[in-house]
């Protein structure tokens, strides 16, 4: 299986971003908060079954002491499942944790990462 590198996942961004996805994000920011999330482990790339399309990223910021994933930014281009293959991926790495992140400027926290991922696959 192919890996895709930091710099696909870095113009997967530029291309994609549009809504709330990295808001008023300069290139440089981009790249720095790449960097931060592959040094802490805490970027998620979902690609096609090689390895080679990108469909969608997240990051997030660990806070290991509270085994707790503070989720930053979520980039999907998929239509449907997109989000929930994303959380999905951060079960996976962080079982046991509680996620939180802003929604609609409120600051919301999750207990229960598989009860959130069956929420984001019904409703997007």
């Amino acid at each position: 299986m192919n890996r895709v590198s930091l710099n696909d996942v870095y113009k997967f961004i530029l291309k994609n971003r549009r809504g709330g996805a990295f808001p008023g994000f300069s290139k440089i920011e981009i790249r720095h908060a790449l960097a931060i999330a592959l040094e802490t482990q805490s970027i998620i790339v979902d690609t096609d079954e090689t390895g080679k399309e990108i469909f969608g990223v997240a990051l997030g910021t660990p806070a290991p002491e509270y085994k707790l994933m503070h989720v930053n930014q979520i980039l999907t281009i998929r239509k449907h499942g997109g989000m929930a293959r994303l959380m999905q991926h951060f079960v996976k790495l962080f079982p046991g944790w509680e996620m939180q992140a802003e929604r609609h400027g409120n600051l919301v926290r999750y207990k229960d990462f598989n009860k959130l991922v069956k929420k984001v696959s019904i409703y997007g």
